[in-house]
């Protein structure tokens, strides 16, 4: 019942949050662009289960890292104060694969395209890769946010994200623009 009233509410939310500007040209449409992905990973969060291992204790944050350079601006502000499971959320910087290991959502930016593949590879930890570029499921990458018309979307790697251990809930699955490679 819970995981159906949530299945709703990422409806809702789809529908009436993802529509941006079909140029992003300006400084106003990245951020709203931005603002949206934010929303988006957020949201997942509802639909993706992490093992139990992946907390230290029950009051450990929930980390969200980026690697790369940031395109968010103050967009992930949205996060803050926002929790998972109980575990409040705590936005990170990312420099290198072995502080990505320490997160739990790692959005891997544009500036890292050429390494996409050597990054997720290397995680090897219950870890979610998030990126919004062209092939980046086929790199090895878990969800790919796109944008379809004005709209963004999204693409699972279903097999990578069980690779990671984590679980993704049908419900999200089915909302894919794809769930394979």
């Amino acid at each position: 019942m819970i995981r159906l009233r949530l299945l709703a509410i990422l409806l809702c939310f789809l529908i009436c949050v993802t529509k941006i500007t079909p140029s992003i040209s300006t400084a106003t449409d990245v951020f709203e662009e931005y603002a949206v992905k934010a929303a988006f990973i957020y949201n997942f969060t509802k639909f993706i289960d992490w093992p139990a291992e992946s907390f230290v204790s029950d009051d450990a944050p929930f980390v969200v890292g980026i690697f790369g350079k940031n395109s968010f601006g103050d967009s992930l502000n949205y996060l803050i104060g926002k929790t998972v499971n109980g575990h409040p959320i705590e936005i990170r910087s990312v420099k290198n694969s072995n502080e990505a290991t320490k997160t739990h959502i790692l959005f891997i930016c544009a500036s890292e395209k050429e390494r996409i593949r050597k990054i997720c590879n290397s995680l090897n930890a219950p870890v979610l890769t998030i990126g919004d570029m062209e092939g980046f499921c086929d790199a090895g990458g878990i969800i790919d946010l796109i944008t379809v018309g004005n709209k963004i979307r999204f693409k699972i790697n279903h097999e990578a994200a069980r690779q990671a251990g984590l679980n993704i809930s049908s419900h999200l699955l089915k909302l894919a623009i794809s769930n394979e490679k």
